[in-house]
């Protein structure tokens, strides 16, 4: 498309059929980062854009690339909200939306108000669930590159996103995460924050950090306290993917429910109203209360997690840098990694 005459790539688009009687291609509302432009018929939002000049610019979002000052507050649509939540009796459902799984500072900062404004409603049992098509892999890498300083984007957006995994982890309800679609990295962390984690069978989960740095999300507490230190060391080390199945075979998350996405929707309400059960319910508050007791505080975990992200981000020790940027402009190895390989 062509906005304000500049050329760009758009992404993550929702038509409505609002008319703001402007000439197409005008910028006629924004929420958040993301912008509305008027067409011909109705009207799109657009989520993520890129500049399109002699190549391709970062995919970001929308308000991060295209010029949009002065545009008025206009609704977002529901197809781009970043969280919804509904009721059913004592349970609550907040579900989550991040493009393509990547969650930047703000975003996680909006998601964490999301989840507590949700744990203070009359329930019993919070689900935290993400779409269709994506849960999460955790923080934005490309709006980290895109910085003025990315060290200390990084640094404010894992700090972000662990703000978000201790909303989870620390709530009084009986909270439970879904995964609804393939997640990596902090997406698999924050997750496994809850008191129980389930997946849609045939997610692709990427329990591990490969860029460099060596990880938060209070990871050093839930993944060893799931599957125990030695299978820990092995899920964080051997850096491979693992199917929804073969995690609940290791007892890092607790089921799997189908793969069609209604019947898995179904399936997750089902579970939901089952650990809601007085005596589930009980059973879940003894679990969580006796999983505190043996832990320590989890700002020892944060803290410890915390020391080493800033050597990776400030000091750049293990590569951070070089393989973010190998990461987003798609750069081929130079051979085939050694994990990968036939023996």
């Amino acid at each position: 498309a062509e906005l304000g005459g500049r050329r760009y790539c758009l992404f993550n688009a929702a038509a409505v059929g609002e008319q703001y009687g402007a000439t197409p291609g005008t910028i006629v509302g924004r929420n958040l980062e993301s912008i509305a432009i008027a067409c011909g018929q109705g009207t799109l939002w657009i989520g993520y854009a890129a500049t399109l000049d002699a190549k391709r610019g970062p995919k970001l979002p929308a308000t991060m690339v295209v010029d949009a000052a002065g545009a008025p507050f206009l609704p977002l649509p529901e197809a781009l909200a970043e969280s919804t939540y509904r009721r059913e009796g004592d349970i609550g459902y907040l579900t989550i939306r991040s493009y393509n799984g990547a969650m930047h500072t703000e975003q996680c900062r909006r998601l964490t108000a999301a989840v507590e404004k949700a744990l203070t409603e009359d329930t019993r049992l919070l689900v935290l669930t993400g779409t269709e098509h994506a849960f999460s892999n955790g923080i934005h890498l490309g709006v980290i590159d895109a910085a003025p300083d990315p060290a200390a984007e990084a640094w404010a957006n894992i700090g972000a996103i662990d703000d978000l995994c201790a909303a989870i982890a620390s709530a009084e309800q009986v909270t439970m995460a879904a995964f609804s679609a393939n997640a990596g990295a902090g997406g698999v962390m924050a997750a496994l924050c809850a008191d129980v984690t389930v997946s849609r069978d045939g997610v692709v989960l990427n329990p591990y950090y490969d860029m460099g740095i060596f990880g938060s999300e209070l990871h050093t507490w839930t993944v060893a306290g799931r599957v125990g230190p030695e299978r820990a060391a092995s899920l964080l080390g051997d850096k491979l993917p693992i199917s929804a199945a073969e995690a609940a075979r290791i007892g890092l998350i607790q089921a799997v429910g189908p793969r069609d996405w209604s019947s898995f929707r179904y399936w997750l309400s089902a579970v939901a109203v089952g650990y809601n059960e007085p005596v589930s319910r009980g059973r879940m508050f003894a679990a969580k209360e006796r999983r505190r007791a043996e832990s320590r505080p989890l700002s020892y975990y944060r803290t410890i997690e915390l020391a080493e992200m800033a050597r990776d981000f400030f000091d750049d020790r293990h590569g951070f840098e070089a393989k973010r940027r190998a990461f987003l402009r798609k750069t081929a190895p130079t051979e085939t990694p050694a994990k990968l390989r036939f023996a």
